[in-house]
């Protein structure tokens, strides 16, 4: 019996450390499962920015696609314009060389280069798609695409050997073959 005496003090320290170990798990997963929890908030607040990112990504994509087609319309709409702009100037050229303004009194008087000149009356004098007859037999017509931009349309400034426009009342088609006039900024050796 002196045996079982002493085997209950140590049952009840063995209950006890093991009560105090339990205790102190369950305090542990008490914190486990408040930090979890905390995570999981974190967490839904994460993948709750990763979801408005991709809207937003999305809604700026398509912004741009909006704003690209926007663009092109525009683009299309002033070059349309532009376009009948230009042909109306080409139509004032035309009259006033079949007035008998030279192609170098119409680049002075216009201010455009020359050559332009020359390429905006010669586009009227070949005709194009919309050509019509003017008074004195000769077709006008738009100038379109050939007759945007300075020079010849390739950049090339006024240079000797190109057809110079001469009034229509002197002899001939109206091209000369002479030497166009150099400008001052011109040097040839």
């Amino acid at each position: 019996m002196g045996a079982r005496t002493r085997r209950r003090p140590e049952g009840r320290a063995a209950r006890h450390a093991l009560a105090q170990l339990t205790e102190a798990r369950d305090a542990v997963d008490a914190r486990l499962e408040d930090r979890r929890r905390r995570e999981n908030t974190l967490l839904e607040r994460y993948a709750a920015t990763l979801v408005e990112q991709q809207r937003v990504e999305e809604e700026l994509t398509s912004g741009l696609a909006r704003l690209q087609e926007e663009e092109a319309r525009l683009r299309s709409h002033t070059d349309q314009q532009l376009a009948a702009i230009e042909a109306e100037r080409g139509d004032v050229l035309w009259g006033l060389n079949a007035e008998g303004r030279s192609a170098e009194d119409l680049a002075q008087i216009a201010g455009l280069p020359l050559k332009r000149v020359r390429t905006i009356l010669r586009s009227r004098k070949n005709g194009d798609d919309s050509a019509a007859t003017s008074d004195n037999g000769e077709h006008v017509a738009p100038t379109g695409g050939a007759a945007t931009g300075g020079g010849d349309g390739n950049g090339a400034a006024d240079g000797a050997g190109s057809p110079v426009q001469t009034a229509p009342a002197e002899p001939g088609d109206g091209l000369s073959t002479a030497p166009a006039p150099q400008h001052a900024g011109d040097t040839h050796d």
